[in-house]
């Protein structure tokens, strides 16, 4: 038992020895009340016995807050896909607590089967997992669209979206964040996941996009370790060394011999550290499941630890925005570039004032790190970045002044 304890604290002190200083704002519950809002209605899709389900969810935020731009987690519930609903103390605890910080928590409903017993029926979670996706992924477009047309309702920014879950909510957020219509999965799974909807499914609020800066996986799995060769996503890990439910490494969930194995998340650590995504890894050494919380209280003192991961992972991923939007001066004219989200490469216009031999253009990463540069060619330019899948920035300099700026999302780096 003190064996994997020991490297718990280790991968703590590694992941989160460079936290910078932004403020206690974040990292310290600094607001006294939550404001809770509950049933919002955010889109419906058929469940597995063809009835249509309504979906709804609650958002937590700080009482009384004047930020308008603040980080949001959107958590979903565990409950193996036939029980539990967006008041679980799974997420209700988190909520209440990680908004007295600052941040803002959505606790959102997707579709279930009617009953365990399709946890042995191969089909019937494949399926629940492929809703489950695409429900969240709804959730995701309809914040999306209430910033862009409903005036930001809840204060978040849609650049610091992290997406998350607890069991079957944690396989849910891992589909979203690595699955794609290119990954290698049996022909069988995809004949079945495309019968549910597919990928993107059919929840609500089409056409808007799905972004988000990083993955919140507490005793989750993805159905192959190989789906995330093609992104680059930082997530948090959280698991039980011992979960009977979900597997730490790879095994059959519920160790049900009917069911596919899955890879959880000390497989899915070393290929994320081998990517150079970020990943820090909480190890409960324990035999149990979603430990933090049971039959509705929290238990210590894996509560506080999952907690002090959760805010310190969404913490430095905002220390680094500030960073990068300090470094690159907000204030810069906006350059347009498209596709964006693009895919390995883009369209540039460059700013018409720009006649400049000396013109170029340099793309950063969040750190503020230089990762391409090149100079102008033509009024309309295409750029083909070498870089992994991420956020980024591009900056536009007329010689030696930078004269304007555009963020761009790559969704898959060549």
């Amino acid at each position: 038992m003190k064996a994997p304890l020991t490297i718990a604290l280790l991968l703590a002190a590694v992941c989160f020895s460079h936290a910078q200083d932004c403020g206690g704002r974040y990292m310290h519950r600094i607001f006294p009340q939550t404001k809770v809002s509950q049933d919002i209605y955010f889109g419906e899709n058929y469940d597995a016995n063809g009835k249509l389900k309504k979906l709804h969810l609650d958002v937590y935020e700080p009482f009384n807050d004047q930020n308008r731009l603040r980080p949001v987690l959107v958590m979903m519930h565990g409950g193996a896909y036939w029980s539990g609903d967006k008041d679980h103390g799974q997420c209700k605890f988190l909520g209440e607590d990680l908004s007295k910080m600052g941040y803002v928590l959505i606790s959102p409903q997707y579709r279930y089967e009617p009953t365990f017993i399709s946890l042995l029926n191969e089909e019937r979670m494949v399926k629940a997992v492929a809703r489950g996706t695409q429900d969240a992924k709804a959730a995701v477009r309809f914040l999306m669209k209430d910033v862009r047309e409903n005036g930001n309702t809840w204060g978040i920014d849609t650049n610091l979206i992290f997406v998350g879950g607890a069991s079957a909510g944690a396989f849910n957020a891992l589909h979203l964040a690595f699955l794609d219509e290119e990954d290698e999965l049996p022909q069988q799974w995809w004949d079945w996941i495309n019968e549910a909807g597919g990928i993107e499914g059919e929840s609500g609020t089409p056409g808007y996009p799905i972004r988000f800066a990083g993955i919140v996986n507490i005793n989750g799995a993805l159905a192959r370790a190989n789906v995330m060769r093609n992104d680059f996503i930082p997530f948090l890990s959280v698991h039980d060394i011992g979960d009977p439910q979900v597997p730490f490494g790879s095994g059959k969930p519920y160790g049900i011999p009917f069911l596919p194995d899955v890879d959880g998340s000390s497989i899915l650590h070393p290929i994320a550290l081998d990517m150079g995504m970020p990943n820090p890894f909480y190890i409960i050494p324990g035999n149990g499941h979603t430990s933090y919380e049971e039959f509705g209280f929290r238990i210590q003192p894996m509560y506080d630890s999952t907690v002090f991961y959760l805010k310190n992972f969404m913490y430095d991923i905002y220390c680094e925005q500030q960073r990068t939007t300090s470094i690159l001066e907000p204030s810069l004219k906006s350059v347009k570039v498209y596709p964006n989200p693009a895919n390995g490469s883009f369209q540039l216009e460059w700013p018409a004032e720009i006649s400049s031999a000396e013109a170029s253009l340099m793309v950063y990463d969040l750190s503020g790190r230089v990762l391409h540069s090149e100079y102008k060619s033509g009024e309309v330019q295409q750029v083909r970045l070498s870089v992994p899948a991420g956020q980024y920035q591009i900056v536009v300099f007329d010689g030696s002044e930078a004269v304007g700026r555009a963020p761009i999302v790559v969704n898959m780096g060549f």
